[in-house]
Order: structure tokens, then C-alpha cells, then sequence
């Protein structure tokens, strides 16, 4: 049983082809919740740990505690349960906590990365420049709601901070797209801006 509210580095581990995932938490029993509501959902932001549940079934996977510890030293102790596995045996898609250092991006992604960054150097519409106005440069309040009872569960201060909080990564963009209407769920929960 996971303690209620702590953080800590923890282990999801596939029986079958005895391949691991590490990461880290400052709430392991929501981190828990939210890497298997997005497995069993079909989005999980990690595609190697996605396609090895589709392949191997939900049965096959556990989560386990490695160690409690303080939020302030969660990524070092996570750091060095990473460094202590031969990398091949990870789902993790970096070898470095809170980077992409040593990742290559193929030809293809990066005509892709080129294509969607086209806009640049492209001036604002006048209802663009409207929007971001109004905002005023503040980031917006988002609510992480539960699927199952509809409660809410948490206020991030942001959409950003909401992605890093269940996601482990600086991507908020499945928050955002919640937020604006154009997704239904993300990372297992719904969100809306307060």
C-alpha cells in the first residue's frame, strides 16, 4: 500500500519482458492513479511504456515503491536508481531526470519540428493579439478534476504546472487542449480553468 501524500521514486515493472520504468513523484498514490488511467486510455505520454501495455496487458504491470524521500532530493535519488540499470532494460525515454540531453531527433521529426515552427516571424492577427491582451501575461488558473466522481481534486496555478505535477514533465499540452475544449481528458483526470 502506497502512503497517503508522500514522494519519492518509484518502479513500474512489466513481468513478462522484465523491462522497468523509473520516475519520481511528489504524490506517488495520485502518480500511480494517473500513469494507469492514461495506460488504460490509450494516451500515456510515454510511447515505449504505452505499446508494452497494449502488447502485454494491464496484468502484467506493477507499481512499487523504490524509496520514500523529500520532494527537494526526489529527482537526485531518482537520478541514481536510473544510472544503477542498463538503460536497454528501461521504459524511461531519457537516461538524464528533466532532460532531453542524448536524445537524437530522426530526419523525419525534424521536418516535422520545422513545419510546425513555420509561423515564426509571422505577425498576430488583431483577434490574436486580443487574446493575449486579456490575459495579460498571467497564467490562468486549472482545475484537475477526477473522472470517475467529477470532484476536484487539486488547483494547479497553471496549465504548465498542472502537466509537470502529473505528468513529471514540463508538457501541458494535453491540460491545455482539456481547457480549451478541444480534448476531453489528459494524463487520466479532466481540466478546466477556474
Amino acid at each position: 500500500m502506497i502512503k497517503r501524500n508522500k514522494s519519492g521514486v518509484y518502479i513500474i515493472e512489466n513481468s513478462d519482458s522484465h523491462r522497468v520504468y523509473i520516475g519520481s513523484a511528489s504524490n506517488l498514490r495520485n502518480r500511480k492513479s494517473a500513469h494507469f488511467s492514461s495506460l488504460k486510455l490509450g494516451n500515456h505520454g510515454n510511447k515505449h511504456l504505452q505499446r508494452a501495455f497494449i502488447k502485454y496487458g494491464a496484468s502484467c504491470f506493477t507499481f512499487s515503491v523504490l524509496e520514500y524521500c523529500g520532494k527537494h532530493l526526489i529527482r537526485e535519488v531518482e537520478q541514481g536508481y536510473i544510472d544503477s540499470y542498463d538503460f536497454s532494460t528501461l521504459y524511461n525515454i531519457f537516461p538524464t531526470v528533466d532532460s532531453s540531453k542524448g536524445y537524437a531527433h530522426s530526419d523525419e521529426s525534424k521536418k516535422k519540428i520545422s513545419l510546425a515552427h513555420s509561423w515564426l516571424g509571422r505577425k498576430h492577427s488583431k483577434s490574436t493579439k486580443d487574446r493575449i491582451s486579456r490575459n495579460n501575461g498571467k497564467s490562468r488558473e486549472v482545475m484537475q478534476i477526477c473522472m470517475i466522481t467529477g470532484d476536484v481534486l487539486r488547483i494547479h496555478p497553471s496549465s504548465s504546472s498542472a502537466g509537470r505535477y502529473v505528468n513529471n514533465e514540463c508538457d501541458s499540452t494535453g491540460v491545455s487542449a482539456c481547457c480549451t475544449g478541444k480534448q476531453k481528458s489528459a494524463y487520466g483526470f479532466y481540466w478546466q480553468y477556474v
